[in-house]
């Protein structure tokens, strides 16, 4: 009788112990898991745009305005980014207060970027063209905001971010001065 009371007991105090390991595994994950979550969030590329300049003006065959604009493209986080993608469709301009005698006609940009590695702190630059009307030259100045629109992933984590990383407005004003 005593060794059945006795082998009770001792299965009682293993199941306690069984549980109570249960519990401070279970803890111990949670908490690993945690910070492997803020970690990946300090660690992650994170790109912002810079540099933003309007790098000439011109006219081409059609009478046409031609601008050139660029700006670069800065790893500022603390991963490596894979750009899988500099935009689907082409960098968006367009006119402020657009109107019959100024419009944006069409544009280009240079990028249709896959699978570009950006190491952290660096860059790579990116040229944009507008071509506007003729009749725009006449506005006291010319806005012209872009939007860009960049996928990219953590190389890390293959954690993807699709990022919105400039509006910004480029203003030609008659002192610009453009070339003929």
């Amino acid at each position: 009788m005593e060794n059945s009371k006795g082998a009770k007991v001792l299965s009682v105090v293993s199941l306690v112990v069984s549980i109570f390991a249960f519990v401070i595994g279970f803890l111990s994950w949670s908490e690993t898991r945690r910070n492997r979550i803020i970690n990946e969030d300090v660690n992650r590329p994170l790109l912002k745009a810079d540099g933003f300049k309007l790098r000439g003006t011109s006219w081409d065959i059609k009478d046409r305005i031609v601008v050139q604009l660029g700006f670069m493209v800065k790893n500022v986080g603390k991963g490596t980014a894979v750009v899988s993608s500099l935009t689907d469709a082409p960098i968006e301009v367009e006119i402020f207060n657009e109107s019959n005698d100024c419009k944006l006609i069409e544009t280009h940009d240079q990028y249709r970027l896959k699978d570009f590695h950006l190491l952290p702190d660096t860059d790579f630059g990116i040229l944009v063209t507008a071509i506007v009307s003729r009749n725009c030259e006449k506005r006291p100045e010319l806005k012209l905001p872009m939007i860009v629109n960049l996928e990219y992933a953590n190389e890390a984590t293959g954690k993807i971010y699709d990022t919105q990383v400039l509006t910004t407005t480029a203003v030609i004003s008659p002192d610009c001065n453009i070339a003929r």
